[in-house]
């Protein structure tokens, strides 16, 4: 478990029907977690605190941020706009696109930015895009990448088996719940698969295994995954600067065993940070354990740094301490 890239555990929670598109779920050891999901309207933002079962009464407040002038998006990276020609070629030339806030009439943040992100590594050996939701084998996929990461071994081994299976059939019923409640428009699952070079170059490993994240013989398909969504907890924003409204957070990212350390994982942080441009963001958050080194290097290599770190407690027993990490451009 500690080579797993993971920020943060699926979580199944029974939430009220007139509650669930007004929230984000986590789960961080047992605890249950329940976020607002903030609303990047020029009238107002809701704010929930984190509890397990409905959100407490929300408070409006106004965005300053509406309206503000912003450099374009580039893929993973935020540049201001091209003013030359030779500038226009030579990002065309990196395959470098833009990526440009959507919003509606009344200036409220819409999906159609992130329904159209994709995201190419600088090498071309990984392609990013949004989970395709209606494809219930992709789906599983992803439901089985992060059951082998996330799942903490029974006690007793003769009950692992037992266990694991109800474990996946929790991430499932969770996966099911982000993807038909949480607001398109403020959440994205993005799923990462290798190139067509990268496929042939390491089709003798992968092909036919059938494990997590494999498409068929010669067709590894999807072999990881990270959530991105624009929440407003107020744990978190204590600990931002003063008048933070949101922040876009990175979580549940996972990579296959037999794909990682290749830059599977790079790319899904630099997707994550085109995606903050959907909400005009200039910064991601994420949360990792302490004793997952793994993690804290690639995060610390992709320009991350700790802006907190949770003290244990209770003589070491208790829920894993955590690092917050942010990074900003």
């Amino acid at each position: 478990m500690t080579s797993s890239l993971s920020v943060c555990q699926p979580a199944v929670a029974h939430l009220p029907p007139l509650h669930k598109q007004q929230l984000f779920v986590e789960q961080r050891g047992s605890t249950v977690r329940v976020h607002g999901l903030a609303s990047r309207s020029c009238r107002a933002r809701q704010q929930h605190q984190p509890r397990c079962g409905a959100p407490a009464a929300a408070a409006s407040q106004p965005c300053s941020k509406h309206g503000s002038q912003r450099p374009s998006w580039r893929q993973g990276f935020l540049t201001p706009a091209a003013t030359t020609r030779q500038e226009a070629e030579q990002q065309q030339e990196e395959g470098l696109a833009p990526l440009t806030p959507s919003k509606d009439a009344n200036g409220n943040f819409t999906s159609a930015a992130l329904a159209s992100l994709r995201y190419t590594s600088p090498d071309g050996s990984w392609l990013v895009r949004p989970l395709n939701k209606d494809d219930a084998a992709e789906v599983r996929r992803i439901v089985a990448l992060q059951t082998e990461a996330f799942h903490t071994p029974a006690a007793l081994p003769a009950l692992d088996g037992m266990a694991k299976k109800f474990f996946e059939a929790e991430v499932l019923s969770e996966m099911q719940k982000k993807l038909r409640f949480n607001p398109e428009e403020l959440f994205v699952s993005l799923v990462v698969e290798p190139a067509p070079g990268m496929q042939q170059q390491a089709g003798g490993s992968s092909s036919g295994s059938g494990g997590a994240g494999s498409g068929g013989a010669g067709q590894p398909g999807v072999v990881g995954v990270v959530e991105v969504s624009y929440i407003a907890t107020r744990e978190t924003l204590a600990r931002l600067e003063p008048g933070t409204e949101g922040f876009c957070y990175v979580a549940s990212m996972v990579v296959a065993p037999a794909w990682r350390r290749r830059g599977a994982a790079q790319a899904l942080l630099a997707a994550a940070e085109l995606a903050a441009g959907a909400w005009e963001e200039r910064q991601t958050l994420l949360y990792v354990y302490q004793d997952n080194e793994p993690a804290i290097g690639l995060y610390r290599a992709a320009g991350y740094e700790v802006l907190h770190s949770e003290k244990r407690r209770f003589g070491g027993l208790g829920a894993r301490p955590r690092h917050l990490m942010r990074k900003r451009w």
